[in-house]
């Protein structure tokens, strides 16, 4: 199976550093795909004033980073919606979920997450996702019902005000 290649090869060099010929392992479902740097000049808002100041190109460059993942979920040749996420271990944190409000389509971020579920964290056999929200209503019983909780203290950073950490256990049917 191609997922148990991709986690030995995450882990047999002892580190936990996803290499360009690691992600060719790991299958993703239509409509979704890594970053490219073809995404750079391409439009991407989601109408949060401190997200917006960050543009495709910069999560390009976070993409080239040790351990770091940028999925984008594609609509019409748009990009729909993106994620960037840290691959530590057997945890996989979401640093980033994001919808962009210039494609009309509903369910990206649900999409997003189950493709992270069910793809990515299974292919690399993690044990865990970890978030960080924002303190939204709307935000905060989204990942509920995604069968995110809420674990250990909450923090206040300057700029983006309360943060929630929050988790989800991922049982292997493999294990």
């Amino acid at each position: 199976m191609v997922y148990f290649r991709a986690k030995k090869a995450l882990t047999s060099h002892g580190q936990s550093c996803l290499s360009e010929s690691l992600l060719s392992y790991l299958v993703l479902p239509d409509g979704v795909r890594f970053i490219s740097s073809d995404d750079m000049g391409k439009e991407f808002k989601t109408g949060e004033d401190l997200m917006d100041r960050y543009d495709l190109s910069y999560y390009y460059r976070r993409s080239l980073e040790p351990g770091t993942i940028v999925m984008v979920l594609e609509h019409n040749q748009e990009v729909a919606g993106l994620s960037l996420l840290v691959v530590d271990g057997n945890t996989l944190t979401i640093e980033m979920l994001a919808k962009n409000m210039n494609v009309k389509r509903s369910g990206v971020g649900a999409e997003i997450l189950g493709c992270i579920e069910e793809t990515i964290a299974d292919q690399l056999m993690v044990n865990e996702i970890r978030l960080e929200s924002l303190n939204r209503k709307k935000l905060l019983n989204f990942y509920n019902r995604m069968g995110f909780i809420s674990y250990g203290p909450l923090s206040l950073d300057r700029e983006w005000g309360i943060i929630f950490p929050m988790r989800k256990r991922i049982v292997s049917l493999e294990n």
